[in-house]
Protein backbone atom coordinates (compact mmCIF):
# COMPACT_ATOMS: atom_id res chain seq x y z
CA UNK A 1 0.00 0.00 0.00
CA UNK A 2 1.32 3.37 -0.67
CA UNK A 3 0.66 6.74 1.20
CA UNK A 4 1.18 10.16 0.55
CA UNK A 5 1.58 13.09 2.78
CA UNK A 6 1.84 16.87 1.55
CA UNK A 7 4.49 18.97 3.35
CA UNK A 8 6.70 21.69 3.82
CA UNK A 9 9.08 22.65 0.36
CA UNK A 10 12.57 22.23 0.73
CA UNK A 11 15.26 23.73 -1.53
CA UNK A 12 15.41 21.53 -5.02
CA UNK A 13 16.00 22.77 -8.33
CA UNK A 14 13.16 23.07 -10.58
CA UNK A 15 12.62 24.94 -14.03
CA UNK A 16 12.31 27.95 -14.15
CA UNK A 17 8.98 28.26 -15.09
CA UNK A 18 8.02 26.19 -11.51
CA UNK A 19 6.86 29.57 -8.75
CA UNK A 20 5.75 27.37 -5.98
CA UNK A 21 5.84 23.90 -4.74
CA UNK A 22 4.61 21.32 -2.48
CA UNK A 23 6.20 18.31 -1.56
CA UNK A 24 4.35 14.98 -1.33
CA UNK A 25 5.88 12.41 0.22
CA UNK A 26 4.99 8.38 -1.30
CA UNK A 27 5.26 5.47 1.29
CA UNK A 28 5.58 1.98 0.41
CA UNK A 29 4.86 -0.08 2.90
CA UNK A 30 4.63 -3.38 1.26
CA UNK A 31 7.52 -5.74 1.73
CA UNK A 32 8.44 -5.76 -1.95
CA UNK A 33 9.62 -2.36 -3.84
CA UNK A 34 7.23 -1.42 -6.47
CA UNK A 35 7.71 -2.23 -9.81
CA UNK A 36 9.53 0.46 -12.49
CA UNK A 37 7.84 1.94 -13.84
CA UNK A 38 4.48 2.10 -12.26
CA UNK A 39 1.18 4.43 -11.97
CA UNK A 40 0.90 5.97 -9.35
CA UNK A 41 -3.00 7.70 -8.97
CA UNK A 42 -2.87 10.89 -6.37
CA UNK A 43 -5.94 12.82 -5.06
CA UNK A 44 -4.84 16.93 -5.46
CA UNK A 45 -7.65 19.13 -3.38
CA UNK A 46 -7.41 22.01 -6.30
CA UNK A 47 -9.01 24.21 -4.06
CA UNK A 48 -7.02 24.24 -1.61
CA UNK A 49 -3.93 25.82 -4.30
CA UNK A 50 -6.83 27.42 -6.63
CA UNK A 51 -4.50 30.49 -5.27
CA UNK A 52 -1.67 29.36 -7.25
CA UNK A 53 -3.48 27.81 -10.63
CA UNK A 54 -4.98 28.44 -13.30
CA UNK A 55 -8.77 27.67 -13.77
CA UNK A 56 -8.20 25.19 -16.16
CA UNK A 57 -5.09 23.77 -13.92
CA UNK A 58 -2.78 24.11 -17.31
CA UNK A 59 -0.40 25.61 -14.84
CA UNK A 60 0.24 22.37 -12.60
CA UNK A 61 2.98 19.80 -13.30
CA UNK A 62 4.64 17.00 -11.16
CA UNK A 63 8.28 17.12 -10.54
CA UNK A 64 10.67 14.33 -9.04
CA UNK A 65 13.47 15.52 -6.77
CA UNK A 66 16.53 15.99 -9.45
CA UNK A 67 13.85 18.58 -10.99
CA UNK A 68 13.00 16.58 -14.30
CA UNK A 69 9.01 16.42 -14.91
CA UNK A 70 6.85 13.54 -13.86
CA UNK A 71 4.86 12.24 -16.87
CA UNK A 72 1.14 12.91 -15.57
CA UNK A 73 -2.30 12.44 -16.72
CA UNK A 74 -5.00 14.71 -15.28
CA UNK A 75 -8.11 12.16 -15.45
CA UNK A 76 -10.82 14.07 -13.50
CA UNK A 77 -11.32 17.20 -11.57
CA UNK A 78 -9.53 19.65 -14.37
CA UNK A 79 -10.40 22.87 -12.61
CA UNK A 80 -9.35 25.06 -9.97
CA UNK A 81 -11.91 24.75 -7.88
CA UNK A 82 -12.39 20.89 -7.60
CA UNK A 83 -11.64 19.38 -4.26
CA UNK A 84 -10.69 16.30 -6.20
CA UNK A 85 -8.50 16.83 -9.19
CA UNK A 86 -7.55 12.93 -10.28
CA UNK A 87 -3.92 12.51 -11.66
CA UNK A 88 -2.19 9.56 -12.86
CA UNK A 89 1.52 9.78 -12.56
CA UNK A 90 3.96 7.14 -14.47
CA UNK A 91 7.06 7.09 -11.75
CA UNK A 92 10.24 5.46 -13.37
CA UNK A 93 12.23 4.69 -10.36
CA UNK A 94 10.75 2.09 -7.93
CA UNK A 95 9.87 2.56 -4.35
CA UNK A 96 12.07 -0.08 -2.14
CA UNK A 97 10.23 -2.00 0.25
CA UNK A 98 9.07 0.22 3.69
CA UNK A 99 10.65 3.30 2.59
CA UNK A 100 9.32 6.43 0.82
CA UNK A 101 10.46 9.06 -1.78
CA UNK A 102 9.49 12.77 -2.00
CA UNK A 103 8.17 14.08 -5.60
CA UNK A 104 6.97 17.68 -5.67
CA UNK A 105 3.34 19.15 -7.25
CA UNK A 106 4.91 22.47 -8.96
CA UNK A 107 2.73 25.26 -9.96
CA UNK A 108 4.23 28.01 -12.80
CA UNK A 109 2.57 31.33 -13.44
CA UNK A 110 -1.67 30.99 -14.38
CA UNK A 111 -1.11 32.05 -17.68
CA UNK A 112 1.57 29.71 -18.89
CA UNK A 113 0.65 26.31 -19.82
CA UNK A 114 2.47 23.51 -19.48
CA UNK A 115 -0.05 21.48 -20.97
CA UNK A 116 1.31 19.23 -23.73
CA UNK A 117 1.28 15.53 -25.33
CA UNK A 118 4.53 14.09 -23.57
CA UNK A 119 4.52 14.89 -19.96
CA UNK A 120 2.07 16.94 -18.86
CA UNK A 121 -1.86 15.77 -19.91
CA UNK A 122 -4.99 15.15 -19.26
CA UNK A 123 -8.70 13.66 -20.74
CA UNK A 124 -9.13 14.15 -23.81
CA UNK A 125 -12.34 14.86 -22.84
CA UNK A 126 -10.73 18.20 -20.46
CA UNK A 127 -9.49 19.98 -23.90
CA UNK A 128 -11.50 22.38 -25.54
CA UNK A 129 -10.54 20.55 -28.51
CA UNK A 130 -11.11 17.14 -27.98
CA UNK A 131 -7.70 15.15 -27.00
CA UNK A 132 -5.45 18.16 -27.63
CA UNK A 133 -2.88 17.66 -24.41
CA UNK A 134 -3.93 13.89 -23.80
CA UNK A 135 -0.73 12.14 -22.85
CA UNK A 136 -2.49 9.13 -21.64
CA UNK A 137 -0.25 6.35 -24.05
CA UNK A 138 2.92 8.41 -22.08
CA UNK A 139 1.81 7.08 -18.62
CA UNK A 140 -0.13 4.43 -18.97
CA UNK A 141 1.20 1.14 -20.57
CA UNK A 142 -2.17 0.08 -22.31
CA UNK A 143 -4.11 3.29 -23.98
CA UNK A 144 -5.90 4.36 -26.15
CA UNK A 145 -8.61 7.10 -26.64
CA UNK A 146 -11.63 6.20 -28.15
CA UNK A 147 -14.20 9.10 -29.51
CA UNK A 148 -17.18 7.43 -29.98
CA UNK A 149 -18.67 3.84 -27.87
CA UNK A 150 -18.66 2.27 -31.15
CA UNK A 151 -15.04 2.66 -31.70
CA UNK A 152 -14.31 0.46 -28.56
CA UNK A 153 -12.56 -2.68 -28.52
CA UNK A 154 -14.72 -6.08 -27.89
CA UNK A 155 -14.63 -6.41 -23.94
CA UNK A 156 -13.16 -2.69 -23.78
CA UNK A 157 -14.63 -0.27 -21.07
CA UNK A 158 -15.73 3.20 -21.25
CA UNK A 159 -14.68 5.14 -18.28
CA UNK A 160 -16.24 8.57 -17.45
CA UNK A 161 -13.16 10.08 -19.03
CA UNK A 162 -14.15 8.38 -22.31
CA UNK A 163 -10.80 7.21 -22.68
CA UNK A 164 -10.05 3.63 -22.43
CA UNK A 165 -7.02 2.05 -20.76
CA UNK A 166 -6.33 -1.03 -18.94
CA UNK A 167 -3.69 -0.79 -16.05
CA UNK A 168 -2.77 -4.39 -15.52
CA UNK A 169 -1.47 -5.86 -12.58
CA UNK A 170 2.22 -4.58 -12.58
CA UNK A 171 2.98 -6.31 -8.96
CA UNK A 172 3.39 -9.45 -8.05
CA UNK A 173 1.60 -8.59 -4.33
CA UNK A 174 -1.01 -7.88 -6.15
CA UNK A 175 -0.75 -3.86 -6.67
CA UNK A 176 -3.53 -2.81 -9.13
CA UNK A 177 -4.42 0.90 -8.25
CA UNK A 178 -2.89 2.33 -5.43
CA UNK A 179 -4.48 5.55 -4.44
CA UNK A 180 -3.19 8.58 -2.78
CA UNK A 181 -4.39 12.48 -1.80
CA UNK A 182 -1.89 15.47 -2.00
CA UNK A 183 -3.08 18.29 -0.48
CA UNK A 184 -4.84 16.53 2.71
CA UNK A 185 -1.76 16.63 5.20
CA UNK A 186 -0.56 19.80 5.22
CA UNK A 187 -2.68 23.23 5.51
CA UNK A 188 0.62 25.63 5.54
CA UNK A 189 0.84 28.17 2.93
CA UNK A 190 3.50 27.35 -0.05
CA UNK A 191 6.72 28.52 -0.30
CA UNK A 192 8.47 29.89 -3.52
CA UNK A 193 10.17 27.22 -5.33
Amino acid sequence: MLSVYAGETRAVAFPSDIVYSVPITLTNQQRTATPAPFQQMITVNSAQYSTYEASNLQNVEFLNSDGSVIPSWLESGGNSSSTASVYWLSLATPIPAHSNTTIYIGFASPSTNLLNKVNVGEAPQLSRTYGLYDDGANVFPYYQSWGFSSDLPLGGQRYPTQAWYRRRPTHPSGLRKPTAAAGTGSTRPLRRA
